[in-house]
């Protein structure tokens, strides 16, 4: 009774800690390919639903809110989105943009890094988190059903197993419509081979891991 997190189903812990086992051999694969043996091993037995996907707990009470969204109340104008993720999600026609951000002026804007461009700089006139999906009892995921399939699909595509790297893709991807309530088939099905279906992996991780650290190591 007192599990915040599954309830005190044992299983989905179990998942959990199988994912987390891959996500921490994926940060030794750069050093050497064979840790994606045991990352897909991992990722095997992981988390399998969005059921099982580990979150953040959250209340309205101030000492129990989201932490983004105490930040934005603390300390408005301070962070914006950026201009390479809300480019991103326009360029590929990706709903998540307005599931991320929200509205300014009757659009989505991000904040752009290069200093030399003189209207993308700054804060104002820039997007922060959509409180309708970010708000004060908003969960943030810690370890995700995403994550797991993504890794599986990484670690498919580094050991030539491409069709299973396509079909782990495609599933991360058909989670996301999923998660967020978007019509089947809002992202089209996956065809990509060679460093092309590579780069839409890591892009998929980037966009679906919104506001987890873990993107930090594949950076």
């Amino acid at each position: 009774q007192n599990d915040m997190f599954f309830q005190g189903d044992k299983e989905k812990w179990k998942a959990a800690a199988n994912t987390l086992k891959a996500r921490y051999y994926m940060h030794w694969v750069e050093t050497d390919i064979a840790y994606c043996d045991s990352a897909l091993f991992y990722s095997g037995s992981g988390i399998s639903s969005l059921e099982g996907t580990m979150k953040t707990l959250h209340g309205t009470e101030s000492s129990e809110q989201n932490m983004w969204y105490q930040f934005g109340q603390d300390r408005q104008d301070y962070m914006v989105a950026g201009f390479n993720l809300v480019d991103l999600l326009k360029t590929n026609n990706d709903p998540r943009d307005s599931i991320y951000f929200g509205k300014v002026a009757g659009s989505i804007n991000g904040a752009s890094p290069n200093p030399d461009d003189v209207e993308g700089a700054g804060v104002k006139g820039k997007s922060y988190l959509n409180e309708e999906y970010f708000g004060a009892d908003a969960s943030i995921d810690i370890i995700s059903y995403e994550e797991n399939l993504l890794i599986k699909a990484e670690c498919s595509y580094r050991t030539d197993k491409f069709s299973e790297a396509q079909e782990a893709l495609q599933d991360a991807q058909t989670a996301a419509e999923e998660k967020w309530g978007f019509e089947e088939d809002t992202f089209p099905d996956i065809s990509l081979t060679d460093t092309a279906l590579r780069d839409k992996i890591i892009e998929e991780k980037y966009i679906a891991l919104f506001l987890n650290i873990e993107l930090w190591n594949d950076y």
